[in-house]
C-alpha cells in the first residue's frame, strides 16, 4: 500500500544521499592527498635550496676566500634565496583551495611569466583574455600547468638566447584550455631532442591529465611549446 511505497521512497532517497556523501568524502580525500603530495614535492625543493645555502655560508665563514670568490658565493646565496622564496610562494598557491579556478590559474601563470623574465632583459608579450569562463581546476592540473610553464620559460632563458617571449592563454569554445609559450631564440632540432631539457617529462605530466603537449622548434627558428587540455564541465550547484 501507500505506506510501503513511501517507506521505499524514503529508503531510496537516504541511500542516494549516503552515496552522494560518500563520493564527496572520497573526492575530498583525493584532493587533500594531491595537495599534500604537491606540498611535499616543493618542500623537498626548498630543503635542497636551504642545504645549498648552508654549504655556501660555511664556505664564507670557515675557509679563506678572496674578494672575487666572496662575490661569487654571495651571488649564489642571493640567487638561491630568491628561488627558495619563489618555491614557498608556489606551496601557498598550490595548496590553497581558493585558487582552484581557471581565472586564478591564468593570473598566477601571468605573474610567473612576468616575474621569471623580469631581470633577464627578455621582452615579454602576454595574450590572455580579460574574461575567462567559470571553471574549476583541481590542484593537480594547476600544479602541472605551472610546472610545464616554468620549465618552458627556464629553457627559453637558459638555452635559447631569446630576445622575445610570448605567453598566450586561450579558451577556444570555452571547453578547452590552450597555452603557448613561444620564443625567438636559436631553437634546436626537436626530432633529435628526445629527452632534452625535460621535454619528455613535460609530455608525461600533461598526458597523465589527458592533455596534449606539442613542441615546434628548429635551429635558428625559435621554439614554441603548446599545451592543450579539456576543461572540466561547469560544476553543479550544491
Amino acid at each position: 500500500g501507500l505506506p510501503v511505497i513511501l517507506a521505499g521512497s524514503v529508503w531510496g532517497l537516504e541511500r542516494w544521499r549516503a552515496r552522494r556523501m560518500l563520493q564527496h568524502l572520497e573526492q575530498e580525500r583525493a584532493v587533500a592527498a594531491e595537495r599534500t603530495r604537491i606540498a611535499q614535492d616543493i618542500h623537498d625543493e626548498v630543503g635542497t635550496s636551504l642545504t645549498k645555502i648552508s654549504k655556501l655560508t660555511n664556505m664564507l665563514t670557515e675557509h679563506p676566500v678572496n674578494p672575487e670568490q666572496q662575490r661569487q658565493i654571495t651571488a649564489q646565496i642571493t640567487g638561491t634565496l630568491q628561488e627558495t622564496i619563489r618555491a614557498m610562494d608556489e606551496i601557498v598557491w598550490a595548496i590553497n583551495p581558493k585558487n582552484d579556478t581557471l581565472k586564478e590559474t591564468a593570473d598566477y601563470l601571468v605573474f610567473l611569466t612576468e616575474d621569471f623574465l623580469r631581470y633577464t632583459g627578455i621582452a615579454c608579450a602576454l595574450d590572455v583574455p580579460l574574461h575567462l569562463p567559470d571553471r574549476q581546476l583541481p590542484a593537480e592540473v594547476r600544479h602541472t600547468l605551472f610546472m610545464i610553464t616554468k620549465e618552458a620559460l627556464n629553457n627559453a632563458v637558459k638555452h635559447a638566447g631569446a630576445q622575445n617571449i610570448r605567453f598566450s592563454l586561450q579558451v577556444p569554445g570555452e571547453d578547452r584550455l590552450v597555452i603557448e609559450i613561444a620564443d625567438d631564440g636559436r631553437g634546436f632540432d626537436s626530432a633529435a631532442a628526445a629527452d632534452g631539457n625535460g621535454l619528455e617529462n613535460m609530455r608525461r605530466r600533461l598526458a597523465g591529465l589527458g592533455g596534449e603537449f606539442v613542441l615546434h622548434s628548429s635551429p635558428a627558428g625559435g621554439t614554441m611549446v603548446s599545451l592543450s587540455l579539456a576543461l572540466p564541465p561547469v560544476a553543479e550547484k550544491a
